[in-house]
């Protein structure tokens, strides 16, 4: 499996709900962030929150999220 950025969030919580919907559809998915595990979020604010997706699914994901 290889991921790819798929999208970017300033906001985890907004991150953390794209991420729910491409794991209850089937795609292969994680957040990757600079924020310490969650104890600094003010860092992810800053750096923000990247979803990665299988790049099998990129495509599947983009659709998911385009409706």
């Amino acid at each position: 499996m290889k991921l790819v950025e798929f999208k970017e969030y300033r906001v985890r919580t907004e991150a953390e709900m794209v991420l729910d919907i491409l794991h209850h559809n089937g795609i292969k998915a994680l957040m990757q962030s600079d924020d310490i595990a969650g104890l600094n979020p003010s860092l992810g604010f800053v750096n923000g929150y990247q979803i990665m997706v299988d790049e099998a699914q990129l495509e599947e994901a983009e659709k998911l999220l385009s409706n």
